[in-house]
């Protein structure tokens, strides 16, 4: 989302297995004293569905001092599908 009108350029990856697949957004925050600088947006698409919301990944964890980056972020999602596919019956 863009705050206060500034311009926000959203990175999308996907990546698709048969019948599932797995889109992760970047979104930036934009708040220079979060120790986060931006989310990572995780959707879940089954074929003949729409993409649905299931979470939202920091780009940055404090607790394990490490930075995600669009492979880390869809290696997670891949490892949580199974949590989601409910969301799709």
């Amino acid at each position: 989302m863009a705050l206060r009108g500034d311009p926000v350029n959203i990175l999308s990856y996907h990546e698709r297995k048969k019948v599932w697949s797995v889109h992760v957004f970047y979104e930036p925050t934009h708040m220079e004293n979060w120790e986060i600088r931006g989310v990572w947006e995780v959707y879940y698409q089954k074929k003949g569905f729409p993409m649905m919301y299931a979470y939202g990944l920091p780009d940055y964890q404090k607790c394990e001092n490490k930075h995600y980056n669009a492979n880390d972020a869809l290696d997670i999602a891949w490892s949580n599908i199974e949590d989601y596919k409910e969301m799709f019956v």
